[in-house]
């Protein structure tokens, strides 16, 4: 098993996030969105298929209407959302 540098790797994450694109005031009607790798700010989607792969973007005041969400199987994002169901369902036992 390989070491890992904590502080390495929070540089090289906020190094990626600077150059991240934001997008504003944008509205997306009847599409597929993948939101990873972006700042979306007030936008507006709806009826839009929304893919989350890596899980790595952020949402600042938008809304969905009758979207649907997806996480590949195999992507991070998908695994980090089997684990959170996992630990769901234990608390729950």
């Amino acid at each position: 098993m390989s070491d890992f540098d904590l502080n390495e790797i929070t540089r090289h994450l906020r190094e990626i996030q600077k150059n991240v694109p934001k997008r504003e005031n944008e509205t997306h009607q009847n599409e597929t969105i993948y939101l990873d790798f972006a700042k979306w700010h007030n936008c507006l989607f709806e009826n839009c298929r929304i893919i989350i792969e890596y899980g790595y973007f952020s949402l600042v005041g938008c809304n969905f209407i009758k979207c649907g969400f997806e996480s590949p199987t195999g992507s991070p994002a998908y695994a980090i959302l089997t684990v959170n169901n996992l630990l769901k369902e234990n608390k729950t036992k």
